[in-house]
């Protein structure tokens, strides 16, 4: 199986949720220092890990090694 489903059956929200209009300041991540990082792997197992922050939208990047080679430690 390539991709993995969703469950079947009825939609469960999720308990004491905020609005994300009700967040304060602090997390609306505007503040320096505040990253978002994203894994990347393509179907041949190789990885690339990213790294934005969020007030500069400054990109970092790094080539990860095979994640096959990871998993079989």
């Amino acid at each position: 199986m390539k991709y993995r489903l969703r469950p079947k059956g009825r939609y469960l929200p999720i308990k004491d949720r905020v609005s994300i209009h009700e967040r304060s300041k602090e997390v609306d991540g505007k503040r320096f220092g505040d990253f978002e990082m994203d894994l990347i792997v393509d179907p041949d197992q190789h990885a690339i890990l990213t790294l934005v922050e969020k007030s500069t939208s400054m990109l970092l990047m790094q080539k990860l090694p095979n994640s096959q080679s990871l998993w079989q430690r």
